[in-house]
C-alpha cells in the first residue's frame, strides 16, 4: 500500500513549505560514552529538574554525550538513559557527576524510579531510538503536512510539529523516510511537549510497513543508538 492510496488522491492538498529545503543527511548522534549505574544509585541520584547527580570521582566535563546503563533491577533487563554531562556537583561529601537527561528519556527515568518505589510495573524495553532528521508527511484532517523527525525507532518517532496540536491518542497516517526508503505507517500520538525549538510530538507506530522500517534502520545503521 502506498501513501497516495491512503490519502485517497489527496496529494494535491499537501501543505508544502514556501521554499523547498535541500535534502539533509541524518543527524549524527555523536559517540555515546557508556556509564554503568546501579538502580539503587539512580534512586539516590534523581533530581526534580531533569538532571541526575551521582557520586563519581571521574572528571565530569560539560557537553559530553553519555548513556547510563541502568542495572540491578533484579532481572537481566538493562535500560539505557541518554543525556549530556552538565559538569560536577557534589553528592554529599563526595564528588559528583551531573547529567541533563534527554527530554524524551525523562519519562523512562520517572517510570524506573516509580518501579523502584514499588508503585509501578517494570518498564518495557523499547527498540533503540536514533537521532535522525528524516522527512515525514503526516495526514491530518486539514490535509497532508510536511514535517521532520527528531528521532526514529522501529516502534515510533518524535516529530518537529508544524500543525495545530493533535489530540493524545489520535491516529494518523505517516509517510516516513528519505526517497525510495520511505515507508507508510499508521501512528498514534502518545506525547506532546513544548521546547525551545517549538512543539514536539511523539508517535507510536500501530500498523503499516513497520517490518520494512526496521529493515531500513538496519540497512542505514545510523551510528550509535540514542537510547
Amino acid at each position: 500500500m502506498t501513501f497516495p492510496n491512503w490519502l485517497g488522491g489527496a496529494t494535491r492538498q499537501l501543505k508544502a513549505p514556501s521554499r523547498t529545503p535541500a535534502p539533509r543527511p541524518p543527524l549524527s548522534p555523536g559517540p555515546l560514552e557508556e556509564i554503568a549505574i546501579d538502580a539503587r544509585e539512580l534512586q539516590m541520584a534523581a533530581s526534580s529538574d531533569g538532571r541526575l547527580v551521582w557520586a563519581s570521582a571521574a572528571p565530569a566535563g560539560v557537553g559530553r554525550r553519555v548513556a547510563l546503563r541502568i542495572t540491578g533491577l533484579g532481572t537481566a533487563t538493562t535500560f539505557r538513559v541518554t543525556g549530556t554531562t552538565a559538569g560536577s556537583r557534589p553528592k554529599g561529601s563526595t564528588p559528583g557527576m551531573e547529567m541533563e537527561v534527554d527530554e524524551d528519556q525523562r519519562g523512562l527515568v520517572r517510570h524506573v524510579l516509580e518501579h523502584l518505589a514499588g508503585r509501578a510495573d517494570m518498564p518495557r524495553v523499547r527498540p533503540p531510538r536514533y537521532r535522525l532528521m528524516w522527512p515525514a508527511v503526516v495526514l491530518l484532517p486539514s490535509g497532508a503536512t510536511y514535517m521532520n523527525t527528531v528521532s526514529v525507532s522501529a516502534g515510533g518517532c518524535g516529530l518537529s510539529w508544524r500543525a495545530p496540536r493533535p489530540r493524545i491518542g489520535s491516529v494518523h497516517f505517516v509517510n516516513l523516510g528519505p526517497g525510495r526508503s520511505a515507508v507508510c505507517l499508521r501512528a498514534m500520538v502518545c506525547w506532546i511537549r513544548e521546547g525551545q525549538g517549538g512543539v514536539r510530538v511523539g508517535l507510536r507506530f500501530v500498523g503499516g510497513e513497520t517490518m520494512r522500517l526496521a529493515a531500513v534502520l538496519e540497512q542505514t545503521r545510523p551510528g550509535a543508538p540514542d537510547e
